[in-house]
Formats: structure tokens, C-alpha cells, sequence
């Protein structure tokens, strides 16, 4: 077999590349493919790379009815040195009348789809460790038509004394225990979104308390650093019982629509007490 060792290739006027025509098979090193190159003018029937084939250029087309890769894993905003900021809107973009995106958003530390993701049916069985960020059905951006949940468990944040805080966005739970507080309890949530995209939303909160000798209330809540006035279930909180447990519960109403300050929050507030063993 002869072989042809040349740095440069081109027709034969010299005027551009060469036409392959028949079934080509390129092996050894590698292809390297700079300027223009049209599979469908410049390649007649097939072309078979056997190595590493490099196309240089700011823009690949690639006309065919299907395309398959075997490989199982498809890297997109390949880097040097790959940072979470440079990986920021990176993603997959279907055309249409409109564009289908899912795209990574570095901001918000997750992906978004800029159409809903109809799931039909969502079953889920055992979920363990699954924190899901920022998802909104009525924004489009999960919309199943219909959940089901089995065996599911809620983190819970537990404190000991009179200040339970929970961070909204990182905490993973609204629902806080503290136990032998020694005065009135403060239920502080911060990271509440302020985005238009949290607009018209309620928020949920419960506090447990286990007692000690002295009964002790939550009847401070903070949004964000501001302070609610709660209004309480029939005008007034429950008294608190000792040596027991006791549970107040919370709802957060955006009652104006933007999210853009929780003084928009009305907070309703109920306690259930005395849960203890007779």
C-alpha cells in the first residue's frame, strides 16, 4: 500500500479543496478542517474518519434528517478552564413558531425551560436527598397534570431557644421545632424571593415547641427582616401549655401581587396546643 505525505491538498487548478468522491476513510492522527467545508457539494457519497476529527470555525451546520451519537454523554460549552458563570446560558434550543429552550441558569444555580414540562403523570416513591429550586406550576415551568406522592418526609430545621430561623431558599424545610425556649419565640424566615417571578405567591411556616416548665408563644414573625402583625385564628393565640408540645402554624398571603417586598405579606397565624401523653 503507497502513502501520500503531504501538508497541503487542494484541486487541481489550486484554486480550492479537493471534491472526494466514492467512500473515503481517513485514518491515523486525525482530520483537521478549516475554512468552508460543505459535506453535500464537497463530498460526493461518504466519508468515514476513523481518530479525532476537528472542525475549526465559529459555526458547524450539520443538514441530515437524523442524526445519531453513540457516545452517552454530549458536552456543550466546552472550555479550558469551565466555570459555572461561563456555563450560564448554555443549553438546548428547539425552533419553532417560538423558540423551546432549556437552558442553565448560573443566577439561580439550576436549568429553566422557557415553555412548561408536561409530565402527564408525576409519580414519585422514596424521594431522598431531591431538592428541587425555584419551581413554579402556575409560571410554566413544572406543570404535571397530575402529582403523586408516596412516603414522603419533610427536612425540619431544629433549633434549641427562642429564635427559629429559617432560610427559604437553601434550608430545604418550613417547618422549624425548638425546644426549652426561655421566652417568646421569633420565627424568622429570610431569602424570600423578590422577583417578578414570585409574584402572587403563599408561604407556609409551622414552628413546634417543646415546653418546659414555663409555656412559651411564637408571636413574632419576620419576612425578610420585616415584622408581621399576625393575625391570629378567632382574634388571639391559644395559651401556651407546659410540658407538652405545642404547634403554631403560619400562611403568608401576598395580598398586593408583587413580590417585590414581603410588606405585601399578610401573615394568618393558629396554634394547636398541648400534645402530650395522659
Amino acid at each position: 500500500m503507497s502513502s501520500l505525505n503531504v501538508d497541503t491538498i487542494k484541486n487541481r487548478t489550486g484554486s480550492a479543496g479537493p471534491t472526494l468522491s466514492g467512500d473515503t476513510q481517513i485514518s491515523g492522527g486525525g482530520l483537521t478542517l478549516s475554512g468552508t467545508i460543505i459535506a453535500q457539494a464537497g463530498i460526493v457519497t461518504n466519508l468515514q474518519v476513523n481518530g479525532r476529527l476537528s472542525v475549526a470555525g465559529t459555526m458547524t451546520t450539520i443538514d441530515t434528517e437524523e442524526l445519531n451519537i453513540k457516545d452517552k454523554l454530549v458536552g456543550i460549552g466546552s472550555t479550558a478552564t469551565p466555570t459555572d458563570a461561563l456555563a450560564d446560558g448554555a443549553g438546548i434550543q428547539v425552533f419553532g413558531t417560538t423558540d423551546k429552550t432549556l437552558t442553565y441558569n448560573n443566577t439561580k444555580g439550576g436549568f429553566e425551560f422557557n415553555i412548561p414540562l408536561n409530565t402527564g403523570i408525576i409519580t414519585a416513591t422514596n424521594i431522598t436527598g431531591t431538592t428541587i429550586t425555584g419551581t413554579t406550576v402556575d409560571a410554566g415551568t413544572l406543570n404535571p397534570t397530575e402529582t403523586r406522592l408516596k412516603n414522603v418526609a419533610e427536612k425540619v430545621t431544629r433549633v434549641g431557644g427562642n429564635i427559629v430561623t429559617i432560610n427559604y431558599d437553601t434550608s430545604s424545610s418550613n417547618i422549624g421545632f425548638t425546644t426549652n425556649p426561655t421566652g417568646d419565640i421569633t420565627l424568622e424566615v429570610n431569602n424570600i424571593p423578590t422577583t417578578a417571578d414570585f409574584d402572587d405567591h403563599t408561604l407556609t411556616f409551622s414552628v413546634f415547641v417543646q415546653q418546659s416548665g414555663i409555656g412559651q408563644t411564637c408571636n413574632v414573625v419576620k419576612l425578610n427582616g420585616v415584622t408581621k402583625t399576625i393575625r391570629w385564628n378567632g382574634g388571639t393565640v391559644g395559651a401556651s401549655s407546659t410540658e407538652a408540645y405545642d404547634i403554631f402554624n403560619f400562611v403568608g398571603i401576598n395580598t398586593v401581587g408583587s413580590a417585590s417586598t414581603t410588606v405585601n405579606y399578610q401573615v394568618l397565624g393558629q396554634s394547636n396546643n398541648d400534645f402530650r401523653t395522659y
